[in-house]
Protein backbone atom coordinates (compact mmCIF):
# COMPACT_ATOMS: atom_id res chain seq x y z
CA UNK A 1 0.00 0.00 0.00
CA UNK A 2 1.51 3.42 -0.86
CA UNK A 3 2.15 5.45 1.79
CA UNK A 4 -0.45 8.27 1.15
CA UNK A 5 -3.18 5.28 0.79
CA UNK A 6 -1.48 4.15 4.61
CA UNK A 7 -1.89 7.60 6.00
CA UNK A 8 -5.57 8.00 5.06
CA UNK A 9 -6.48 4.40 6.52
CA UNK A 10 -5.04 5.27 9.46
CA UNK A 11 -6.92 8.52 9.36
CA UNK A 12 -9.92 7.74 9.40
CA UNK A 13 -9.61 3.97 10.77
CA UNK A 14 -8.04 5.25 14.03
CA UNK A 15 -10.45 8.61 14.29
CA UNK A 16 -13.56 6.38 14.03
CA UNK A 17 -12.66 3.56 16.04
CA UNK A 18 -12.23 5.84 19.19
CA UNK A 19 -14.06 4.12 22.18
CA UNK A 20 -13.73 2.25 25.62
CA UNK A 21 -12.80 -1.19 24.97
CA UNK A 22 -13.42 -1.78 28.84
CA UNK A 23 -16.50 -0.09 29.14
CA UNK A 24 -19.58 -2.47 28.10
CA UNK A 25 -22.08 -1.94 25.10
CA UNK A 26 -24.88 0.13 26.54
CA UNK A 27 -28.36 -2.40 26.56
CA UNK A 28 -30.62 -0.51 29.21
CA UNK A 29 -33.60 0.94 28.19
CA UNK A 30 -35.25 4.13 30.29
CA UNK A 31 -39.11 4.89 30.37
CA UNK A 32 -40.91 5.25 27.10
CA UNK A 33 -40.78 8.66 26.05
CA UNK A 34 -44.05 10.37 25.61
CA UNK A 35 -45.92 11.14 21.91
CA UNK A 36 -45.06 14.09 19.95
CA UNK A 37 -48.01 14.12 17.86
CA UNK A 38 -51.80 13.72 18.56
CA UNK A 39 -52.21 12.41 15.22
CA UNK A 40 -50.36 12.26 11.90
CA UNK A 41 -47.93 15.39 12.22
CA UNK A 42 -47.94 17.90 9.26
CA UNK A 43 -44.63 18.90 7.72
CA UNK A 44 -44.79 22.44 10.39
CA UNK A 45 -45.37 20.14 13.25
CA UNK A 46 -42.48 17.89 12.56
CA UNK A 47 -40.05 20.65 11.33
CA UNK A 48 -41.10 22.73 15.06
CA UNK A 49 -40.65 19.17 17.16
CA UNK A 50 -37.25 18.56 15.58
CA UNK A 51 -35.69 21.97 16.37
CA UNK A 52 -37.73 22.64 19.76
CA UNK A 53 -35.71 19.44 20.91
CA UNK A 54 -32.23 20.74 19.41
CA UNK A 55 -32.66 24.08 20.84
CA UNK A 56 -32.77 23.38 24.41
CA UNK A 57 -29.42 21.70 24.00
CA UNK A 58 -26.53 24.69 23.73
CA UNK A 59 -23.74 22.69 25.15
CA UNK A 60 -23.88 18.36 25.26
CA UNK A 61 -21.29 16.07 26.89
CA UNK A 62 -21.31 12.19 25.93
CA UNK A 63 -18.92 10.75 28.51
CA UNK A 64 -17.94 6.90 29.27
CA UNK A 65 -18.05 6.58 25.56
CA UNK A 66 -17.11 3.24 23.13
CA UNK A 67 -16.49 3.85 19.80
CA UNK A 68 -16.54 0.56 17.39
CA UNK A 69 -15.22 0.02 14.26
CA UNK A 70 -15.70 -3.73 13.09
CA UNK A 71 -12.68 -5.74 13.18
CA UNK A 72 -10.82 -3.26 15.56
CA UNK A 73 -10.06 -2.86 18.85
CA UNK A 74 -12.30 0.17 20.37
CA UNK A 75 -10.97 2.84 22.33
CA UNK A 76 -12.38 5.02 24.84
CA UNK A 77 -13.50 8.33 24.52
CA UNK A 78 -15.34 11.74 25.58
CA UNK A 79 -17.42 13.86 22.97
CA UNK A 80 -17.91 17.42 23.76
CA UNK A 81 -19.85 20.32 21.68
CA UNK A 82 -21.19 23.45 21.50
CA UNK A 83 -23.06 24.64 18.91
CA UNK A 84 -22.90 25.63 16.42
CA UNK A 85 -19.82 24.51 15.09
CA UNK A 86 -17.70 23.86 18.42
CA UNK A 87 -16.87 20.09 18.56
CA UNK A 88 -14.06 17.95 20.26
CA UNK A 89 -13.50 14.05 20.48
CA UNK A 90 -10.67 12.73 22.19
CA UNK A 91 -9.89 9.01 22.52
CA UNK A 92 -7.32 6.64 24.25
CA UNK A 93 -6.61 2.87 24.59
CA UNK A 94 -5.40 1.70 28.07
CA UNK A 95 -2.46 0.64 26.67
CA UNK A 96 -0.53 3.07 24.07
CA UNK A 97 -2.79 6.30 25.37
CA UNK A 98 -4.02 8.91 23.89
CA UNK A 99 -4.76 8.19 19.68
CA UNK A 100 -7.46 10.58 18.41
CA UNK A 101 -7.87 14.33 18.90
CA UNK A 102 -10.88 15.87 16.43
CA UNK A 103 -12.64 19.10 16.45
CA UNK A 104 -13.79 21.81 15.22
CA UNK A 105 -14.35 25.49 16.35
CA UNK A 106 -15.64 28.58 14.40
CA UNK A 107 -12.25 29.27 12.84
CA UNK A 108 -11.27 25.93 11.71
CA UNK A 109 -11.55 21.99 11.82
CA UNK A 110 -8.21 18.79 13.01
CA UNK A 111 -7.67 15.62 12.97
CA UNK A 112 -4.91 14.47 14.88
CA UNK A 113 -4.15 10.49 14.91
CA UNK A 114 -1.26 9.11 16.81
CA UNK A 115 -0.04 6.69 13.91
CA UNK A 116 -0.73 8.78 11.21
CA UNK A 117 2.07 8.94 8.62
CA UNK A 118 3.32 11.47 8.33
CA UNK A 119 2.76 12.94 11.85
CA UNK A 120 0.89 15.87 12.19
CA UNK A 121 -1.74 17.67 13.21
CA UNK A 122 -4.02 18.21 9.81
CA UNK A 123 -6.20 21.01 9.94
CA UNK A 124 -7.86 23.50 7.39
CA UNK A 125 -9.87 26.43 7.80
CA UNK A 126 -13.93 25.95 7.81
CA UNK A 127 -14.70 28.38 4.63
CA UNK A 128 -11.80 25.86 2.81
CA UNK A 129 -13.37 22.43 3.02
CA UNK A 130 -14.96 22.19 -0.01
CA UNK A 131 -11.87 23.16 -2.15
CA UNK A 132 -9.17 21.36 0.43
CA UNK A 133 -7.92 17.87 0.25
CA UNK A 134 -10.22 17.47 3.60
CA UNK A 135 -13.12 16.52 0.84
CA UNK A 136 -11.08 13.62 -0.14
CA UNK A 137 -10.60 12.25 3.13
CA UNK A 138 -14.51 13.08 5.04
CA UNK A 139 -17.34 12.94 2.11
CA UNK A 140 -19.21 15.24 4.37
CA UNK A 141 -18.29 18.37 6.73
CA UNK A 142 -16.61 17.54 10.08
CA UNK A 143 -19.57 19.23 11.91
CA UNK A 144 -22.30 17.07 10.69
CA UNK A 145 -21.13 14.92 13.17
CA UNK A 146 -23.09 17.07 15.50
CA UNK A 147 -26.03 16.63 13.71
CA UNK A 148 -25.34 12.96 13.57
CA UNK A 149 -25.16 12.59 16.56
CA UNK A 150 -29.22 13.37 16.97
CA UNK A 151 -28.73 17.60 17.58
CA UNK A 152 -30.69 17.69 14.32
CA UNK A 153 -31.69 21.31 12.60
CA UNK A 154 -34.66 21.82 10.21
CA UNK A 155 -34.67 25.42 8.34
CA UNK A 156 -38.29 26.92 8.48
CA UNK A 157 -37.55 28.54 5.26
CA UNK A 158 -36.02 25.77 3.98
CA UNK A 159 -37.32 23.85 1.10
CA UNK A 160 -38.42 20.57 2.55
CA UNK A 161 -41.27 17.82 1.51
CA UNK A 162 -43.30 15.25 3.25
CA UNK A 163 -43.85 13.74 6.09
CA UNK A 164 -44.11 10.09 4.09
CA UNK A 165 -44.90 6.83 5.31
CA UNK A 166 -41.27 5.24 5.46
CA UNK A 167 -42.54 2.04 6.85
CA UNK A 168 -44.51 0.84 9.94
CA UNK A 169 -44.13 3.71 12.40
CA UNK A 170 -42.03 6.11 10.44
CA UNK A 171 -42.04 8.83 8.38
CA UNK A 172 -39.68 10.59 6.25
CA UNK A 173 -38.82 13.91 5.82
CA UNK A 174 -36.68 15.43 2.64
CA UNK A 175 -34.86 18.62 2.51
CA UNK A 176 -32.15 20.40 -0.24
CA UNK A 177 -29.42 21.91 1.39
CA UNK A 178 -26.97 24.21 -0.99
CA UNK A 179 -23.71 24.17 -0.34
CA UNK A 180 -20.46 25.85 -2.08
CA UNK A 181 -20.01 22.37 -3.42
CA UNK A 182 -23.04 21.84 -4.74
CA UNK A 183 -26.81 20.80 -3.46
CA UNK A 184 -27.34 18.04 -1.19
CA UNK A 185 -30.34 16.19 -0.35
CA UNK A 186 -30.74 14.95 3.20
CA UNK A 187 -33.63 12.38 4.54
CA UNK A 188 -34.61 12.23 7.93
CA UNK A 189 -36.42 9.15 8.89
CA UNK A 190 -38.44 9.45 12.59
CA UNK A 191 -40.40 8.16 14.78
CA UNK A 192 -44.08 9.12 13.75
CA UNK A 193 -45.37 9.64 17.20
CA UNK A 194 -42.32 10.41 19.14
CA UNK A 195 -40.66 12.90 16.38
CA UNK A 196 -37.48 11.12 17.27
CA UNK A 197 -35.26 11.06 14.69
CA UNK A 198 -33.90 7.81 13.84
CA UNK A 199 -32.27 7.40 10.58
CA UNK A 200 -30.26 10.97 8.65
CA UNK A 201 -29.05 10.12 4.73
CA UNK A 202 -27.17 12.70 2.58
CA UNK A 203 -26.46 12.22 -1.11
CA UNK A 204 -25.09 14.53 -3.49
CA UNK A 205 -26.50 15.64 -6.56
CA UNK A 206 -25.83 12.33 -8.53
CA UNK A 207 -28.07 10.45 -5.99
CA UNK A 208 -25.11 9.18 -4.54
CA UNK A 209 -25.41 8.14 -0.34
CA UNK A 210 -22.29 9.76 1.10
CA UNK A 211 -22.97 9.59 4.87
CA UNK A 212 -26.22 7.99 6.82
CA UNK A 213 -26.71 7.99 10.18
CA UNK A 214 -28.36 5.81 12.81
CA UNK A 215 -29.67 6.42 15.89
CA UNK A 216 -31.33 4.59 18.58
CA UNK A 217 -31.69 3.88 22.88
CA UNK A 218 -32.76 7.29 22.73
CA UNK A 219 -33.66 8.86 26.38
CA UNK A 220 -34.53 12.21 28.11
CA UNK A 221 -32.90 14.29 29.59
CA UNK A 222 -34.27 15.10 32.84
CA UNK A 223 -32.80 18.35 33.35
CA UNK A 224 -33.22 20.02 29.82
CA UNK A 225 -36.49 17.55 28.64
CA UNK A 226 -33.98 16.72 25.32
CA UNK A 227 -34.69 13.29 24.00
CA UNK A 228 -30.81 12.32 23.13
CA UNK A 229 -29.73 8.58 21.09
CA UNK A 230 -27.30 6.82 23.28
CA UNK A 231 -26.42 4.36 20.26
CA UNK A 232 -25.30 5.80 17.03
CA UNK A 233 -24.05 4.23 13.83
CA UNK A 234 -22.38 6.02 11.05
CA UNK A 235 -21.92 4.84 7.41
CA UNK A 236 -19.71 7.23 4.88
CA UNK A 237 -20.36 4.44 2.03
CA UNK A 238 -18.19 6.52 -0.45
CA UNK A 239 -15.13 5.72 2.00
CA UNK A 240 -16.14 2.01 2.64
CA UNK A 241 -16.05 2.97 6.43
CA UNK A 242 -18.65 2.61 9.10
CA UNK A 243 -18.38 3.33 13.00
CA UNK A 244 -20.72 2.89 15.93
CA UNK A 245 -20.97 5.36 19.46
CA UNK A 246 -22.25 4.13 22.47
CA UNK A 247 -22.71 6.55 25.06
CA UNK A 248 -23.28 6.00 28.65
CA UNK A 249 -24.22 9.12 30.19
CA UNK A 250 -24.36 12.90 28.45
CA UNK A 251 -24.31 15.73 30.30
CA UNK A 252 -26.58 18.90 28.70
CA UNK A 253 -25.72 22.24 28.82
CA UNK A 254 -23.26 22.11 31.78
CA UNK A 255 -19.73 23.22 30.60
CA UNK A 256 -19.84 26.38 31.31
CA UNK A 257 -17.70 29.20 30.14
CA UNK A 258 -14.41 27.74 31.83
CA UNK A 259 -14.26 25.08 29.15
CA UNK A 260 -12.92 27.60 26.41
CA UNK A 261 -9.68 25.23 25.93
CA UNK A 262 -11.37 22.36 24.37
CA UNK A 263 -12.32 24.23 21.40
CA UNK A 264 -8.60 25.19 20.84
CA UNK A 265 -6.42 23.21 18.47
CA UNK A 266 -4.12 20.91 19.72
CA UNK A 267 -0.04 21.08 19.78
CA UNK A 268 1.16 17.75 20.38
CA UNK A 269 4.92 17.69 20.70
CA UNK A 270 7.07 16.67 17.44
CA UNK A 271 3.80 16.93 15.27
CA UNK A 272 3.86 19.65 13.06
CA UNK A 273 0.95 21.45 11.43
CA UNK A 274 -0.13 20.37 8.65
CA UNK A 275 -3.10 22.51 6.08
CA UNK A 276 -5.59 20.06 4.20
CA UNK A 277 -5.93 23.34 1.97
CA UNK A 278 -2.36 24.06 0.78
CA UNK A 279 -1.53 23.82 -2.76
CA UNK A 280 1.53 22.11 -2.12
CA UNK A 281 0.11 19.18 -0.62
CA UNK A 282 -0.20 16.35 -2.17
CA UNK A 283 -2.24 12.70 -1.45
CA UNK A 284 -1.63 10.72 -4.71
CA UNK A 285 -3.87 7.35 -5.16
CA UNK A 286 -6.99 6.43 -4.32
CA UNK A 287 -8.24 8.46 -1.25
CA UNK A 288 -9.61 5.48 0.87
CA UNK A 289 -8.86 1.79 0.70
CA UNK A 290 -12.05 -0.14 1.38
CA UNK A 291 -12.35 -2.52 3.86
CA UNK A 292 -12.03 -5.89 3.64
CA UNK A 293 -15.41 -6.45 4.53
CA UNK A 294 -17.03 -3.03 3.85
CA UNK A 295 -20.47 -1.81 5.22
CA UNK A 296 -23.07 -4.07 4.41
CA UNK A 297 -26.27 -2.51 2.60
CA UNK A 298 -29.04 -1.30 4.91
CA UNK A 299 -32.33 -2.52 2.96
CA UNK A 300 -33.65 0.41 5.06
CA UNK A 301 -31.51 3.20 3.73
CA UNK A 302 -33.73 5.37 1.23
CA UNK A 303 -32.41 6.19 -2.14
CA UNK A 304 -32.76 9.71 -3.18
CA UNK A 305 -34.77 8.47 -6.12
CA UNK A 306 -37.36 6.46 -3.36
CA UNK A 307 -38.28 10.10 -1.89
CA UNK A 308 -40.89 12.62 -2.47
CA UNK A 309 -39.38 15.57 -4.47
CA UNK A 310 -38.38 18.51 -2.82
CA UNK A 311 -40.46 21.94 -3.04
CA UNK A 312 -38.74 24.50 -4.38
CA UNK A 313 -42.01 26.63 -3.07
CA UNK A 314 -40.35 29.65 -0.28
CA UNK A 315 -41.82 28.52 3.04
CA UNK A 316 -42.86 30.77 5.60
CA UNK A 317 -41.48 31.68 8.72
CA UNK A 318 -43.02 29.06 11.98
CA UNK A 319 -40.61 28.86 14.72
CA UNK A 320 -37.23 30.73 15.43
CA UNK A 321 -36.30 30.06 18.27
CA UNK A 322 -5.76 6.86 30.64
CA UNK A 323 -8.07 7.32 33.08
CA UNK A 324 -6.86 10.48 31.20
CA UNK A 325 -10.84 10.92 30.31
CA UNK A 326 -11.07 13.50 33.26
CA UNK A 327 -11.19 16.41 29.98
CA UNK A 328 -14.87 17.35 31.43
CA UNK A 329 -14.68 17.88 35.11
CA UNK A 330 -18.05 18.51 37.49
CA UNK A 331 -18.64 19.61 40.98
Amino acid sequence: MARSQTFLFLLLVVTFSAGGASCPKRTARGPMLPPAFAGPPTLDEVIRQVNVNSASIHQLQGQSATLHVPGLPALRSEIALERPQRLRLRADHMLTGSELDLGSNEDLFWIWVRQAEPSAVYFAQNQQYYSSAARQILPVEPTWLISALGVVELDPMGQHSGPTSAGPGRLAVTSRISTPGGPLQRVLILHDTQGTVLEQHLYDAQQRRLASSYTSQHQQDPHSGAILPHHVKIELPTTGLQFSIDVDRYHVNQLGNSHWQLWQMPRPPGYPLTDLASPNLQLTGSPLPQQTSGPPTVASSPTASQVQPVSTEPRRRLWSGRRRLGLFRHP
